[in-house]
């Protein structure tokens, strides 16, 4: 359905042109109306109609002059001038406007009804287009999104990433990459994702968020798409982040950050850096930011520890929950005054 607006400093023809449309058979739904130019600029403003009829001739702000101004506003509108006769070079700066349809006075229901239809047939075919590129845009957004959580999740070889990018036609502004890794100690439901992403586009201008997603272990991963010179002010500006985060959500968040790199088939190897790096809070959850540093990830560090678990299974066979307790205690003090102990380590000993 079509707004129309009437701008005509007639009232009578202004009058009698509404009535006349709104006995057609034409989906138009409303209709305004302004006597000159000046007057009509705040109702195209306010009211967005989908076609306009304007008389040239007016006081005040003509027609010409009127269709001039909404052109440079950007509008879409449709324009039908009314003109008398001897009035062809104003028609020939119209066509300037790309106005639609140009009637000559006394105008005839005929002609009118035509070339309201023929515009209301040009506005239904741009519309059935816009859903064409606002569905078919969609698809390749969703499609590119499979194929980024893909390649961070390793799913291609080194040459395959470098190809599906360019076949997915996926744009990247700057240069290179880090991954952010984040939990937080309460659930969050996926759309609280949304939340996150909120929060470092309101604080991080800096911060290109190029694809998120929850990953198998609900940690919130983020491919970050950024310039090597800004990556300290990235980190600086998560700190400030996280300090809102935590003042205004009511809870602890934890985030692990990758490398920088300008490699795009090292992205999945960002993700890994990321959740490594957020492993740490499982040494220190009084840190909330933790940045990846590949000399103390690469160490492995063997503890002697088959005495404490010795005793932890001594504890348990005899059944005495306070001996089992405070076995597990003197294992876990054991690891903790280890000052090499590493986020790995830690893990691997709890799976063991």
């Amino acid at each position: 359905m079509y707004r129309v607006l009437v701008v005509e400093d007639d009232d009578i023809i202004r009058k009698g042109l509404i009535k006349i449309i709104s006995k057609m058979d034409l989906p138009i739904v409303g209709f305004r109306q302004a006597s000159n130019g000046n007057e009509a600029i705040d109702l195209t403003e306010s009211f967005n109609p989908h076609i306009i009829i304007t008389d040239i001739k007016m006081p005040g702000m003509n027609g010409l002059d009127y269709i001039e101004y909404i052109r440079a506003s950007s509008s879409n509108s449709k324009f039908i001038i009314l003109s008398g006769y001897g009035e062809f070079s104003f028609a020939q700066r119209a066509i300037n406007y790309d106005v639609t349809e140009y009637l000559l006075k006394p105008i005839k229901k005929e002609k009118l009804y035509d070339a309201l239809k023929k515009i209301i047939c040009q506005l239904r075919k741009e519309d059935e287009n816009k859903k064409y590129i606002i569905n078919t845009d969609s698809k390749i957004k969703k499609l590119q999104s499979i194929i980024l959580k893909d390649i961070l999740a390793g799913q291609y070889d080194g040459n395959t990433v470098q190809s599906m990018i360019f076949e997915s036609d996926i744009k990247f502004l700057k240069k290179g990459f880090i991954v952010l890794s984040i939990c937080s100690i309460s659930t969050y439901s996926i759309s609280n994702i949304e939340l996150l992403n909120h929060y470092f586009s309101k604080y991080i201008d800096l911060m290109e968020v190029s694809y998120y997603y929850t990953s198998k272990y609900n940690h919130f991963i983020f491919l970050i798409n950024i310039d090597k010179n800004e990556f300290e002010d990235i980190t600086s500006m998560l700190t400030l982040t996280i300090e809102h985060f935590i003042k205004e959500q009511s809870t602890n968040i934890y985030i692990g950050i990758s490398e920088w790199t300008d490699v795009i088939m090292d992205l999945p190897k960002l993700v890994k850096q990321a959740e490594n790096s957020l492993d740490f809070r499982l040494i220190d959850n009084s840190q909330h930011l933790f940045l990846y540093n590949k000399t103390i990830m690469s160490k492995a560090i063997d503890y002697p520890l088959e005495i404490y678990y010795e005793e932890i299974l001594n504890s348990i066979n005899s059944g005495n929950a306070q001996e089992i307790s405070i076995s597990v205690d003197h294992l876990f003090d054991s690891i903790t005054k280890n000052a090499s102990l590493t986020a790995k380590a830690l893990k691997n000993i709890i799976q063991n």
